[in-house]
């Protein structure tokens, strides 16, 4: 008898995902406003004729190392889209001054241009614990996040409350958002 396997979709292959993933982050990339030298670090430090082609969204194979940064930058991306209230909130957070120990007063983006791929994995595992996620917060791995969400049911409110690491003074130390809870 044969035992069924517990993968479910087929591995997707390096040259499938580079062009997609190379149109997203510069998407990205775009809406955080950063520039060319910006970009080629966040990137890996490709040589500039590289970077263009990638721009230009050719016919490319991106390598292991490329894709997991993308990976990372996606999951940056998406989890501030979640933690704001708003997407330029979202958008503007990367390049404000953060007091949390992880970022000693500076910007997330400035840890993220180190060059290092282990810099945007310390910051996707940080926003990911904020958000409640699993992974944990760097320098506090039993630390637990309370619902960014304050319910008022007897109003129908809800408000929005940022984690107190992402009101820092990028946000004047205010970031929430009422909505209504009966919103579809």
């Amino acid at each position: 008898m044969e035992t069924p396997s517990l993968q479910t979709t087929n591995p997707v292959s390096a040259k499938e995902v580079s062009r997609p993933a190379l149109r997203t982050v510069f998407r990205i990339l775009a809406a955080w406003g950063l520039s060319n030298k910006e970009q080629i670090r966040l990137l890996g430090n490709p040589p500039k004729s590289t970077f263009y082609r990638w721009k230009q969204v050719e016919s490319v194979v991106l390598s292991q190392d490329t894709l997991e940064r993308l990976s990372y930058i996606f999951g940056i991306y998406s989890a501030l889209q979640l933690l704001l209230p708003g997407p330029d909130a979202a958008d503007a957070w990367i390049k404000k001054p953060n007091t949390a120990p992880l970022f000693g007063g500076r910007s997330a983006l400035a840890r993220m241009l180190s060059g290092q791929v282990a810099d945007l994995y310390v910051v996707r595992q940080y926003l990911d614990a904020q958000r409640g996620g699993w992974a944990g917060c760097p320098r506090s791995p039993r630390r637990t996040f309370p619902s960014p969400v304050k319910r008022d049911r007897g109003r129908g409110i809800e408000t929005f409350v940022a984690p107190r690491a992402l009101q820092s003074s990028a946000f004047g130390g205010n970031a929430s958002h009422a909505v209504n809870a009966n919103r579809a």
